[in-house]
C-alpha cells in the first residue's frame, strides 16, 4: 500500500527504527514539517539523511532510496524560540517518489512503500542473534562501556529488532550506517554488525596495548630518573663525585698538559 508523509531532512544524523532521538530545530522549514506532520498526518512523517552532509541544497539523487517512518513523540518550544522535538523511529520505507506540498511547496512530500521483511532461514538467524549477543557481552565487558544495551535485547527474540537496537548502541560510522538502513534482511544486517563488533574489540586490545607499552615506558623512565637523582644526593652527602665524573677530570687535565704540536717535547 503506497502512502504519503512530508519529510524531515537530517544532517550528521541518522534515525533507525526502535530509536529515539530529541532535536532542536532552528530553521522555519523543520519546523512546518512538523507542524504538518503533527495537524494532518498523525504526528508521522519521513526522515531522510543526506549523504553529502556539506550540501545546502540538496538534490533528489542527494536522498536516500530508503527511509525512516517516525512518529513525533513530543514537541515544545523553547525560550529562544526554537522547537525540541522527540522523534521515534518506526520503520523502513521504500521511496517511490517526492514531491512539493499542495500548500506550501518548500516542503517535500514523499510517496512511499513499507518494506517488508524478506524471508529468511530460522536457524541461521537464530545462530547470527546468539553470535551478536556473545559479542556484545564482550564489547560491555572489555572497556567499562555502559550495559543499557544488554537490558534492551535481554528478550527481544525479533532478530529485525534486535539488530536494530544493536546499530543504535554502536559507534558506526555514519557511511555505513546509511549502508546499513538500505539493507532489508535481519540476517545480513547481523553479519555486518558482528564485523563491526570483531573491529571495535580490535581497537579496544590494540588501545589497550599502546596504554600498556606507554605505562611501562614511562614507568620505566621514571624508575632511572628516581635512581639517578638517589645516587647524586648519595653523593653530594658524602661529598665525592661519581667515579666516572673523576675519570672524566682525570683525563682532562692530562690532555691539557700535553702539547700536540711537539709530542717529544
Amino acid at each position: 500500500m503506497k502512502n504519503t508523509l512530508p519529510v524531515l531532512l537530517l544532517k550528521n544524523l541518522i534515525l533507525l527504527p526502535n530509536q529515539e532521538v530529541k532535536l532542536e530545530l532552528t530553521n522555519d522549514l523543520s519546523c512546518d514539517v512538523i507542524k504538518l506532520s503533527t495537524e494532518v498526518y498523525h504526528n508521522e512523517l519521513i526522515v531522510l539523511p543526506l549523504k553529502d552532509q556539506m550540501e545546502e541544497m540538496p538534490e533528489i539523487s542527494d536522498l536516500q532510496k530508503i527511509a525512516i517512518v517516525a512518529k513525533v513523540k513530543h514537541k515544545i518550544i523553547l525560550p529562544n524560540g526554537n522547537l525540541r522535538v522527540t522523534l521515534r523511529g518506526l520503520f523502513r520505507a521504500e521511496v517511490l517518489s517526492l514531491s512539493n506540498n499542495n500548500s506550501k511547496e518548500e516542503i517535500l512530500e514523499c510517496n512511499f512503500l513499507k518494506m517488508t521483511i524478506p524471508k529468511y532461514d530460522e536457524i541461521e538467524a537464530t545462530a547470527v542473534k546468539r553470535k551478536l549477543e556473545e559479542l556484545i557481552q564482550k564489547y560491555v565487558n572489555s572497556d567499562g562501556i555502559s550495559n543499557s544495551i544488554l537490558n534492551l535485547i535481554k528478550d527481544v527474540k525479533d532478530l529485525n529488532k534486535v539488530t536494530d537496537l544493536i546499530a543504535n548502541f554502536l559507534p558506526i560510522s555514519f557511511i555505513n550506517k546509511l549502508d546499513y538502513i538500505d539493507e532489508i534482511n535481519p540476517v545480513l544486517r547481523g553479519y555486518k554488525l558482528i564485523h563491526e563488533l570483531h573491529l571495535e574489540l580490535e581497537v579496544i586490545r590494540l588501545d589497550k596495548k599502546i596504554e600498556e607499552n606507554l605505562q611501562n615506558s614511562l614507568e620505566e623512565s621514571q624508575k632511572e630518573f628516581i635512581l639517578k637523582e638517589k645516587i647524586r644526593e648519595i653523593e653530594e652527602e658524602l661529598g665525592e663525585a661519581s667515579s666516572k665524573e673523576k675519570e672524566v677530570r682525570y683525563y682532562t687535565e692530562k690532555l691539557a698538559l700535553l702539547d700536540i704540536n711537539n709530542p717529544k717535547k
